[in-house]
């Protein structure tokens, strides 16, 4: 059989008017508890009083050689036996042949029956004590106070006084507070299914919105954020992030899934092409050398694609260690002027200054001529690309300037996602173009290394990237320490042109 299930809507009212009737329970007998023990307080405290009178006129008086069992007790005055509402009886004991006699010598007349001990149990008492005990059929509130000379107890007064009423009134309470806890329970039954109605309608909002979303591959839904407030009103603006998330996620997806078509595609129909041509009429230099180029640039896409995929799932570890940065740039600058060989550019070098960075050389390289090659691409000849190198404020900042295309404002949002190349027709196209993954990795390798870059560009005029990463100190005089000297290139550092025409 299986086990019943309740609603969340059910099982929160449940517990809800649950709590409410055990915290009600609790309460009411808390109440009748403090209240009955703070009246019986009370009633103690105005006995004593009233005993401090009696006691003031009691006397002792101790027994004579040839009576042992003379009186020992007497009062000088009984007016403290006539209180009103309050009954006294006075009791004298002494030690006769080792047997403690109780005897009765003064009692308040209102007593019907003077001579019963109102609290027995305790006549011989030595310590005060209060008792709650039926006399005569009256419910009555008993104080036994013992007279004491030293340790040895010659008489008690035992004052007592109705407390039937109080009695009466205790017994009404419990009706009354379970009269009142199921008033409150009532109400806060009816409360708390409107308040979970309250609490479920937005849940149930969101379950809707969740539902109609998977039914409809819909993710451009939203939830109204004015539906909730406080933790509700977190929870739906939490779920409307998420969607515009998944969505952006989504829409990533599928551009990504159709730029990689693309890119595959067109070296593959090369490939493709240039084999059938080479099946039907033979091998020929100019056919492999196309197909050659074309598998190369498939393999360096999926050789992008494997190295961000294992970036985002943190798979590629990466080891830093000191380097010299300027050094780095003379090296791409190098790599840079064999790129425009067949190009009308101007490569120019400015001032670089010694900078020291921590960093991985490889992917500071791949940085580099990513950032280089991005700038060739977008600048048509007789254009000009400017490399430097400045140590600002414990930071090495490095700007590679070049007179292109420039980009967009529009585009410039989107320059680092995948495969996003900004008004390609107007680029200058090669065989070493890549498939819009550069500056992806370019920023992937700034990140790494705790940088920053950041684009400016006019539209036609030109763009400027510019990479902030943190520089490790030289020495007192600000220039390179002497144990890197010996891999300081001989040439100069200062600016150098080189027109490749």
């Amino acid at each position: 059989m299986l086990p019943l299930r309740f609603s969340f809507r059910t099982r929160l009212v449940f517990w809800y008017t649950l709590l409410l009737t055990v915290t009600v329970l609790i309460l009411g007998v808390v109440i009748v508890t403090v209240s009955r023990a703070s009246i019986l307080n009370t009633i103690d405290v105005v006995l004593e009083k009233t005993s401090t009178a009696v006691v003031n006129v009691i006397r002792l008086t101790p027994p004579t050689a040839d009576d042992a069992a003379a009186v020992v007790l007497s009062l000088i005055s009984d007016a403290p036996l006539h209180t009103p509402d309050t009954s006294v009886q006075i009791w004298q004991t002494w030690d006769d042949n080792g047997t403690i006699t109780p005897r009765l010598l003064e009692a308040s007349e209102k007593l019907t029956s003077p001579a019963m001990a109102l609290d027995p149990a305790n006549l011989t008492t030595t310590v005060p004590h209060s008792a709650s005990l039926i006399f005569n059929g009256d419910r009555l509130r008993v104080l036994s106070i013992p007279l004491l000379d030293g340790t040895k107890s010659f008489g008690v007064i035992q004052m007592a006084t109705s407390i039937s009423h109080f009695e009466q009134m205790q017994q009404s309470l419990p009706p009354i507070i379970t009269l009142a806890a199921v008033i409150a329970i009532m109400i806060s039954l009816v409360m708390s299914i409107a308040l979970a109605e309250r609490v479920i309608r937005p849940i149930e909002t969101i379950t809707q919105t969740a539902s109609h979303i998977v039914n409809a591959h819909d993710l451009s839904v939203r939830l109204p954020e004015d539906m909730a407030d406080e933790e509700l009103g977190r929870l739906i603006r939490v779920f409307n992030h998420m969607m515009e998330r998944l969505e952006h996620v989504f829409n990533v997806q599928q551009e990504f899934i159709g730029d990689i078509s693309h890119e595959m595609r067109t070296p593959l129909t090369t490939i493709l092409g240039h084999l059938e041509i080479m099946q039907r009429y033979g091998v020929d230099g100019e056919s492999l050398q196309s197909v050659h180029q074309a598998a190369e640039r498939l393999s360096r896409t999926v050789n992008e694609l494997l190295l961000l995929a294992r970036a985002d799932s943190g798979a590629v570890v990466v080891e830093m260690a000191p380097l010299d940065f300027d050094v780095l740039i003379l090296e791409v600058y190098e790599q840079a002027l064999h790129l425009t060989k067949n190009r009308t550019l101007k490569i120019i070098l400015s001032p670089i200054d010694a900078v020291r960075v921590q960093g991985n050389r490889e992917r500071l390289r791949q940085l580099l001529m990513n950032l280089i090659t991005n700038a060739i691409k977008f600048t048509p000849d007789h254009g000009s690309i400017r490399l430097s190198l400045k140590a600002e404020a414990n930071q090495a900042v490095l700007e590679v300037t070049d007179t292109g295309i420039g980009i967009s404002e529009k585009d410039q949002a989107r320059i680092y996602d995948r495969f996003f190349q900004a008004d390609s027709s107007r680029a200058h196209r090669s065989e070493n173009d890549g498939a819009g993954l550069g500056l992806s990795i370019a920023k992937w390798v700034v990140d790494i290394h705790h940088g920053q870059i950041v684009v400016h560009s006019v539209v036609g005029q030109g763009t400027t990237f510019r990479v902030t990463l943190p520089a490790l100190p030289l020495s007192a005089n600000g220039v390179r320490l002497p144990e890197l000297e010996d891999h300081w290139p001989t040439k100069s550092r200062t600016s150098r042109d080189k027109d490749t025409r």
